[in-house]
């Protein structure tokens, strides 16, 4: 895939901590507007880290948990945000983890967004995820419907602003 001019590229990475009992941890980030939004523990990729570096990173920065291995590569999705001037590509990556330490402790977050989270049931992580982006929240709902055991991969298209702004899925395929 050829790289257009112009955009630029970000890669961000976030984990999902699943318990024996089938609980996930999600943690509630400070949203400017005074608001919570909800997500998986996880940031951005700094330039010297690999994806796994970071994921280890952040965890351990917004939720003090220390993890010891990413094993289950989850799922990618790249989004494309096409605003006009400012287009930007952001690749995700989505790991798993059954394996870590530590008591939770959000007060240690060096950028003060992460104010709060918790270990909740699979079946209820819709309800965190509601009036997320599709984007965000399909891929989300996706896995956690079926569980699929090789990596999936999904392609956003986002075009405008809001609050006029479009998001289609424009590609679903599965990486092996």
């Amino acid at each position: 895939m050829a790289r257009e001019v112009g955009v630029r590229r970000r890669n961000a990475v976030f984990g999902i901590l699943l318990t024996p009992n089938d609980e996930v941890l999600v943690v509630a980030n400070r949203r400017s507007s005074g608001g919570v939004r909800w997500s998986f523990p996880g940031g951005l990729v700094d330039r010297e880290e690999t994806s796994l570096e970071a994921l280890k990173r952040e965890v351990e920065e917004e939720t003090s948990l220390i993890t010891h291995e990413w094993p289950h590569h989850v799922y990618t999705t790249l989004v494309q945000f096409r605003e006009g001037r400012r287009d930007l590509d952001l690749n995700v990556e989505i790991y798993l983890s059954k394996n870590w330490e530590g008591e939770l402790d959000f007060s240690s977050d060096p950028d003060g967004l992460v104010v709060d989270g918790i270990f909740a049931n699979i079946s209820s992580i819709g309800d965190f995820f509601y009036d997320s982006d599709d984007y965000i929240s399909e891929p989300i709902m996706e896995w956690m419907f079926h569980r699929w055991e090789d990596p999936v991969h999904f392609t956003y298209l986002v075009e405008g602003k809001r609050p006029e702004r479009t998001i289609r899925r424009t590609r679903y395929e599965k990486l092996t």
